[in-house]
């Protein structure tokens, strides 16, 4: 049996007619034995067919750890990017920190806001 054939006669098996027909089997009995039988149809189906059962389980899991690995690689941007906004803000000047600014600073430092009472410095 070649991909082709595993892959058509997952697609002609009783586990997809069993699938079409779930939501007008639900209108009309139970819908916790039409969910068991669809089930026991699956699994007699993935009995019969290992190689295609392999296969779609090799899918799923394909696509899980794509959509995990995309999810991690989001997270990360966010925390690069939060981090680079921390290390930004730090090297913000800080009202009333005028130390190391060149020669005004001599000007600067005796006002009421840089060396006085609303500040709460004294010289």
């Amino acid at each position: 049996m070649n991909l082709l054939d595993g892959l058509d006669a997952a697609l002609n098996s009783d586990a997809v007619s069993a699938a079409v027909d779930v939501g007008s089997q639900a209108a009309s009995s139970n819908w916790w034995d039409t969910g068991i039988e669809y089930a026991t149809k699956a699994f007699d189906w993935m009995e019969a067919n290992p190689t295609t059962t392999n296969l779609l389980a090799g899918v799923a899991g394909g696509v899980g750890q794509y959509l995990m690995s995309k999810e991690q690689l989001a997270q990360q941007e966010r925390f690069a990017r939060e981090q680079w906004e921390r290390e930004r803000a730090a090297r913000r000047i800080k009202p009333g920190s005028m130390e190391g600014y060149g020669s005004h600073v001599a000007t600067a430092k005796g006002g009421l806001l840089t060396n006085g009472l609303i500040i709460g410095q004294e010289d």
